[in-house]
């Protein structure tokens, strides 16, 4: 049996490999070691997402390895894919080179894929709203987390999160790529003084790509929760002692929490909860939806303070909903 190659080997030998099989030279292969951090805002909101992929976490430091291939389109556009190292090389122990080989192989193809949307970064840069208003869409970040790189961006807050503005780069598979949107990229576009009309512009967009979902326990799927006729006892989960509750999110579950603040989805869960009801952010995929009666609330809102491999954190409050809208329900905000 062939001794198996060191740590180093191994990345010297990917490194290689992408030279020779992908065209790619050594300068664009970059190596980003576990605990790395920065300053620059870019590499922030990267290392975090990074983080939250691999680890379930948010944190400001890198948790892993990481090689990143950078492959340039033109002068305003740079194709990156990322291997995680650290892990590649544990499944290389388990399951041999040939193995890892075809992980980065997937990585590299996911790239070459992905060579299509570049078109929507190229709309952008002409600086033109009309051109690209289409591709608009909100996501929610918790403020505490993301404040720093949100400097410059256009945001709207609420509470203790964020609605941001970004542009939809590619929704292919499980993958939702998207870029924010600059406060000066406004006022190239003639809309500095629309902001406003742009947020709610974005909001029916996202809303009318990924339509808020909920799980129909009689047929055993997901449905557009605005369309589907259900009552409370078809959407709500059992959970014993943790107490009832329906989830609901988006057709695209990552940055599914937008779904609470589409235009008619507090009224129609206000008829089929029979009335007010109270909302937990578990993170920024999630919203549990609970009874006024329900005491448990308090328990999932400390879980929602967290992050982890379900998804970012987003809020740690309890928001009540009824006829006037959404707001913190005070005598539940929970204190970590």
């Amino acid at each position: 049996m062939p001794k198996k190659l060191t740590y180093e080997q191994f990345i010297d030998m990917i490194r290689k490999r992408l030279i020779e099989e992908y065209a790619v030279t050594e300068e664009q292969i970059k190596y980003y070691a576990k605990g790395t951090t920065s300053d620059d805002a870019k590499m922030q909101e990267w290392i975090r997402d990074c983080n939250q992929l691999y680890n379930g976490e948010a944190s400001e430091a890198l948790l892993n390895d990481f090689l990143i291939v950078e492959t340039p389109e033109d002068e305003n556009i740079t194709g990156v894919s990322r291997i995680a190292i650290e892990k590649l090389y544990q499944d290389y122990l388990e399951k041999g080179m040939d193995y890892a080989y075809e992980i980065v192989r997937g990585g590299q193809a996911d790239l070459e894929k992905s060579r299509g949307n570049h078109e929507a970064l190229r709309t952008r840069a002409q600086g033109d709203y009309e051109a690209m208003k289409e591709q608009l869409i909100i996501r929610p970040l918790n403020y505490g987390l993301h404040m720093r790189e949100l400097k410059g961006c256009v945001y709207q807050k609420f509470s203790d999160f964020a609605f941001v503005l970004y542009q939809l780069v590619s929704d292919e598979g499980d993958s939702l790529i998207s870029s924010k949107i600059k406060r000066e990229e406004l006022e190239q576009w003639g809309c500095a003084d629309r902001e406003e009309e742009v947020m709610k512009e974005a909001m029916a967009n996202t809303m009318r790509r990924f339509p808020p979902v909920v799980y129909d326990y009689r047929i055993r799927q997901e449905v557009n929760f605005l369309e589907a006729d259900v009552t409370r006892k078809d959407i709500m989960m059992q959970a014993g002692l943790a107490g009832n509750h329906i989830l609901l999110s988006t057709s695209k579950c990552t940055n599914g929490a937008v779904a609470l603040f589409y235009p008619g989805v507090v009224e129609k869960m206000m008829q089929v909860m029979g009335g007010p009801f109270n909302a937990v952010l578990m993170n920024t995929n999630d919203i549990l939806i609970f009874d006024l009666r329900e005491r448990n609330v308090t328990s999932f809102a400390k879980q929602a303070g967290q992050s982890g491999k379900m998804g970012e954190m987003l809020s740690s409050k309890v928001y009540h909903c009824d006829e006037n809208g959404i707001n913190p329900a005070t005598q539940f905000v929970t204190r970590l």
